[in-house]
């Protein structure tokens, strides 16, 4: 099974998902061996059991399609098969503007309305129109943006494992309107010694961020964030900034988002761990695999460093990447 962690896993059986017809073939494999269907993307947000009961299916429907919604706004049409970095790209040379901020994110377009993937300021939910979906039965539904029932890291898919993403709808803007406002973007691009920057820029930017802070995973094997950034009340993020002094915090929906990373950091999680299993150094969110065959011995280094953070700081730590048992 492909994973970007670098354990080895085998699933029950699976097959590679090319087109809608191929993924109905496959949830009625599935069901007529009374296994679970998972769909992965490139295996880059899982952690899967050594030897996992499931029918695994690897997206990869392609297609993208345009078309113009407005005097300003086109829609972009793209099937779960297609990288997502890809698609940023796509967009970009076709001066559809909106996905700059999420640039070089790992996987294939099926995940990311699963995980609403966010990055320096925008989240995936901010452009979504509708999300083509098949449920267990074979039958095609179109959920809306509000039927997605979006949040922080978080959407209906996750509650709803019966629904596979075949196609994802997005509305993106002809005109470039940049959000610089998460830390280190501006720095980042006054970097690039441009006076006025563009689109382009801007993915530049990003993607030198990403790089500057984030493993490879194909020389580094790792599954991205390892844990969710957790939403605390007001109050809680005041008593950690009398117990730790200095804390990155961002207001979201009314509560102050914490950096998990942070957290991480100031327990003295960087300079832990073993040989096989470690924090990157850089950002101590991302989990790297230096050796470890097993994923449970990966998962108990992570369960350390959440329950020393829960006893630290009374904060919960989400794991971000599914588990596969």
């Amino acid at each position: 099974m492909p994973n970007t962690l670098g354990v080895q896993a085998q699933a029950t059986t699976g097959g590679v998902i090319r087109s809608v017809e191929q993924l109905t073939k496959l949830q009625l494999q599935a069901l007529e061996s009374d296994l679970p269907l998972i769909v992965i993307g490139d295996g880059s947000n899982i952690v899967p059991a050594n030897q996992t009961r499931a029918c695994i299916g690897v997206m990869r429907i392609p297609g993208i399609y345009t078309r113009k919604a407005s005097a300003d706004a086109v829609c972009v049409e793209v099937a779960a098969g297609e990288s997502w970095h890809a698609l940023v790209l796509f967009c970009l040379a076709r001066g559809l503007h909106g996905l700059e901020n999420l640039a070089l994110i790992p996987g294939r377009v099926g995940a990311a309305p699963i995980q609403n993937i966010g990055a320096y300021g925008v989240e995936l939910a901010d452009y979504v129109q509708a999300v083509d979906v098949i449920d267990r039965e074979g039958s095609h539904h179109r959920l809306n943006r509000d039927e997605c029932e979006f949040s922080y890291r978080d959407s209906v898919f996750k509650r709803r494992t019966d629904l596979v993403v075949t196609h994802l709808h997005l509305e993106l803007c002809t005109e470039f309107r940049p959000i610089l406002d998460y830390p280190g973007v501006r720095s980042a691009l006054e970097q690039l010694g441009v006076a006025q920057f563009k689109a382009a820029d801007l993915v530049n930017a990003i993607m030198a961020i990403r790089r500057e802070k984030l493993p490879d995973p194909l020389r580094e094997p790792n599954a991205g964030s390892f844990f969710v950034n957790p939403i605390v009340s007001f109050d809680t993020a005041d008593r950690l900034r009398s117990q730790l002094g200095d804390l990155q915090t961002y207001t979201y929906d009314g509560r102050v988002k914490l950096s998990a990373a942070e957290l991480i950091d100031k327990a003295g999680w960087k300079s832990r761990g073993s040989k096989k299993v470690s924090c990157w150094p850089q950002q101590p969110l991302v989990i790297v695999n230096r050796g470890e065959t097993e994923a449970e011995k990966i998962l108990q280094f992570a369960y350390q460093i959440q329950e020393d953070i829960q006893q630290r700081f009374q904060v919960s730590l989400e794991l971000e990447p599914s588990v596969l048992s």
